[in-house]
């Protein structure tokens, strides 16, 4: 039952940090060459999360606030929303 554990965090984690790389690759795009597409909020963040949980060992608590950080479309993208908006004003 471990192994099925281990297997399906390593493959959740793997698509989650997949996306969050997309995501700050979208980024990238547009900056750079001012592409416009679409990221897909809060995915990448949330596999992550997922595959913390499934993990069969303790985890400290502040651990599940780093997906959240690193993901582009989370944290980071709702202070650069804000932030506009409030420079829009």
């Amino acid at each position: 039952m471990q192994i099925i554990r281990y297997i399906l965090a390593t493959t959740l984690g793997c698509l989650g940090i997949w996306i969050v790389i997309m995501n700050w690759l979208v980024i990238y795009a547009f900056v750079k060459h001012n592409k416009k597409s679409s990221g897909t909020p809060f995915v990448g963040a949330i596999l992550l999360i997922f595959a913390l949980l499934i993990l069969p060992f303790k985890i400290p608590l502040w651990i599940f606030v780093i997906p959240l950080i690193i993901d582009y479309s989370c944290f980071p993208w709702i202070i650069y929303k804000t932030y506009r908006r409030i420079k829009r004003w």
